[in-house]
């Protein structure tokens, strides 16, 4: 399988432009609907977003237990290939609110106990995203311990997140994960991307799928 990478908390029209004119494209990029957060972005900038990107990225909504009306103005401004879930979202608000959209459901680890989650979301969901476990919500650039994943048995793929950034990237891509999720490894501060790291993580990574 073709290993995949998503870029996430995109949130200024100079940066999208960049990833999306650059000789090699993300396979996804995320888009964060949460107001705490130095990386969200309104509605009317989703917008915008939704005219530039092209079919061939797909487009994630990254959300933290947003009510129906709120992921209702998601669906209408971004219109979201993938909703990607950073709450305490359990099954009966997945059923509820979500039809054709695909879902990434994240789970926080910091131990093997963590790893018991995972049971009531795989028959749910299409992808898992494994992320440490520290204040708040994802973005931390934390990495946790990637041996919690050895052995690990799923009947979905997963993306690994947390703390991935240039000098790690080598030895996530190594291992058998096959989808890599990032956004502090590519700023310069929280909220700010970085056009050079974006270009070194995207270089990086088409050489490893053209060999």
């Amino acid at each position: 399988m073709k290993q995949k990478i998503k870029l996430c908390g995109i949130n200024n029209l100079e940066i999208l432009d960049f990833i999306i004119n650059y000789h090699y494209q993300p396979d996804f990029l995320g888009f964060v609907f949460y107001g705490p957060s130095p990386r969200s972005i309104s509605f009317s900038l989703a917008k915008k977003f939704n005219n530039l990107i092209s079919s061939k990225i797909k487009k994630v909504a990254v959300t933290v237990n947003a009510s129906t009306e709120y992921l209702n103005l998601i669906k209408d401004s971004l219109e979201p290939d993938i909703f990607q879930l950073h709450g305490e979202e359990n099954a009966s608000y997945i059923k509820n609110n979500f039809d054709k959209e695909k879902i990434i459901k994240a789970i926080p680890l910091n131990n093997k106990s963590d790893l018991k989650q995972i049971a009531q979301y795989q028959d749910l969901v299409d992808y898992l995203l494994f992320d440490s476990k520290v204040a708040g919500y994802g973005g931390s650039g934390i990495s946790f311990n990637w041996n919690l994943l050895d052995n690990l048995s799923l009947k979905i793929p997963y993306f690994l997140s947390g703390g991935l950034n240039i000098n790690n990237l080598d030895k996530a891509i190594s291992s058998r994960c096959n989808f890599f999720d990032l956004s502090s490894g590519i700023e310069l501060q929280k909220g700010v991307k970085d056009r050079k790291k974006i270009a070194e993580i995207l270089d990086l990574f088409r050489k490893v799928n053209e060999k």
